[in-house]
């Protein structure tokens, strides 16, 4: 059950950026992934998509056979504020990274 949302890249540099997301409500937990663009071999989006939600967080998630670390990050509303920002910080990242992202929200925690 995912919610919509808007969502915004904030601060990129060559090793962290935010994602800032806003949702309806802040009774949700959103999620982001993100990985190197031009990785090679490349990353398989759709194993990325079909386990979304079982990845732990704030761990950096390795694809058979490719070299790029794959990173999860959570993010919660503080308060009553439907806005979040998902921070990836100290990223292993060429001097020019091309950041693939994917995020998606829902209004059950991740321990149900």
């Amino acid at each position: 059950n995912t919610l919509s949302f808007n969502a915004t890249v904030l601060y990129p540099s060559a090793n962290s950026f935010g994602v800032e997301i806003i949702t309806s409500t802040p009774n949700v937990i959103t999620r982001c992934i993100a990985w190197l663009s031009l990785s090679f071999p490349r990353v398989n989006q759709q194993k990325i998509v079909d386990t979304f939600w079982t990845f732990e967080t704030d761990t950096a998630v390795k694809q058979p056979d490719v070299d790029t670390p794959i990173y999860v990050r959570d993010g919660q509303a503080e308060g009553r504020n439907p806005r979040r920002v998902v921070w990836f910080q100290d990223l292993q990242s060429s001097i020019t990274p091309i950041w693939d992202v994917l995020c998606s929200a829902t209004p059950l925690s991740l321990d149900e």
